[in-house]
């Protein structure tokens, strides 16, 4: 197969079952690997670390900082 007819294929409602499959194989394999994990920046599982409260819970630097106005609890 060509690469266009391939791009024809994959861009059809045929292709859509094995996308799915591809899918539901593919992702919870990719997610599971710890290298994955480090690449995006994710620890893994903290519970065995001592939980996130005391672990990463409040270090969102992504994050900007909330203005004055916005403190309080949230409604």
């Amino acid at each position: 197969m060509s690469d266009e007819e391939l791009d024809t294929y994959l861009a059809s409602p045929r292709a859509a079952p094995l996308l799915d499959a591809v899918r539901s194989v593919g992702v919870p394999v990719f997610v599971g690997l710890p290298e994955v994990w480090a690449a995006v920046g994710y620890d893994g599982e903290s519970l065995s670390k001592g939980g996130y409260l005391h672990r990463g819970f409040n270090d969102l630097t992504w994050l900007p900082e909330p203005s004055s106005d916005a403190a309080g609890p949230v409604p």
